[in-house]
């Protein structure tokens, strides 16, 4: 057989380096690669192994926390992010670059004009419509807006009327009618709610002996991370009744917990997702990404938001689509905890709410479409 052999196609992804950012894109990831592409992720040390382990070539960035509140810290970033990434896009340019609305993939694909597809696992916001959000919330996501766009323009990149500005082809990872105000979604949009949930994962966790008694997952925050107190109040609200699952994460030692009783058992870094097959309640800060993993499990949310303006957005809009409870700082207390568990797994109406939710969930698109959208958006910019 003669001629020469198909060009793979070049996907570059530059995202922020936080579980809600990166999540989300593994499956699309993995469904690029084994249809024959060939995908450059910059991220941090974090998520390298997570991701190299996908068959993906990773350029490793410097770590950041995402507290825009000053520029500093962002500003730092972006310029050390840039330095190791322009020197390997300057030999290897990309096909398509997709980024967020944070990090340094509009500003490489501004430099080369390359096609660009932004990604978001946040809410869609129109500057000159706060339609849906509570003043609070949406003056903190304009400031943290203006710190962006002012890095950006340093560089030429001029921000839109969005928050956050757009893109030609805007890939939300949340089903669309997570979107609060829906005139913002027009045929820039895509929907993609199943990508976080089918992310790929390792690991084949079940729960300890239950003894007859429903289980309850108590989660850390991976961006608003919740003190020891927390899972000690969960613990004692619901240790007696629930077989509790404490999921700390890496920022807590295990051992700080003492485990009263056999119905509580204490976990670090097990992904979620491997976790709620196997519950009956979530008790979490209501992040984008874990209700989505929570809704395509059916698995109800009691919300705990500490008093942070941008949890309690997700949170009552989590309860705006009846997926459960919101407990805001001055009502958390252990009863309250302890009753809230009590009456949500006796409502069958939020029950058979939460399964028409699910449903919406796992009809949506996931990496497999997400995967052929990318393809078409370069070929129609080709």
């Amino acid at each position: 057989m003669t001629g020469t052999s198909r060009r793979r196609m070049h996907v570059a992804f530059i995202v922020s380096p936080e579980y809600a950012d990166t999540v989300p894109t593994l499956s699309v990831v993995a469904t690029l690669i084994k249809r024959g592409c060939r995908v450059s992720y910059v991220t941090t040390d974090r998520f390298s192994t997570l991701i190299s382990g996908l068959g993906a070539e990773v350029i490793l960035q410097p770590r950041y926390r995402s507290d825009v509140s000053t520029g500093t810290p962002l500003q730092s970033w972006m310029d050390g992010t840039l330095a190791v990434t322009i020197p390997f896009f300057e030999q290897s340019r990309p096909d398509v670059v997709i980024h967020d609305n944070v990090s340094v993939g509009r500003l490489i694909a501004n430099k080369w004009n390359i096609p660009a597809i932004q990604v978001s696992p946040d809410f869609r916001m129109d500057k000159r419509n706060p339609k849906g959000y509570s003043e609070k919330f949406f003056s903190d996501a304009l400031e943290s807006a203006s710190i962006v766009e002012e890095a950006w323009a340093k560089r030429g990149v001029i921000a839109d009327a969005y928050v956050f500005s757009r893109a030609n082809l805007n890939i939300y990872f949340y089903a669309k009618p997570f979107q609060p105000d829906q005139t913002l979604c027009d045929a820039s949009c895509y929907y993609a709610g199943r990508c976080a949930p089918e992310r790929p994962y390792s690991g084949n966790w079940k729960p300890k002996a239950k003894n007859g008694l429903p289980t309850v997952i108590v989660s850390n925050s991976t961006l608003f991370s919740q003190g020891v107190d927390y899972f000690k109040m969960c613990m004692d609200a619901l240790g007696s009744q629930w077989h509790v699952v404490l999921l700390v994460g890496e920022t807590h030692d295990p051992a700080v917990f003492n485990q009263q009783t056999d119905n509580v058992e204490v976990i670090r870094q097990t992904p979620l997702i491997s976790l709620l097959p196997y519950a009956d309640l979530l008790i979490c800060a209501g992040g984008m990404m874990t209700t989505m993993e929570a809704t395509y499990c059916g698995v109800p949310l009691l919300l705990m938001t500490h008093g942070n303006a941008e949890l309690e957005a997700y949170a009552s809009n989590a309860v705006r689509l009846g997926l459960g409870r919101h407990l805001k700082r001055s009502e958390t207390s252990v009863e309250a905890i302890a009753e809230s568990a009590f009456e949500m797994s006796r409502d069958r109406d939020l029950l058979s709410g939460i399964e028409r939710m699910q449903n919406v969930v796992r009809a949506d698109p996931g990496g497999q479409e997400v995967a052929n959208r990318i393809a078409q958006y370069v070929k129609s910019a080709a």
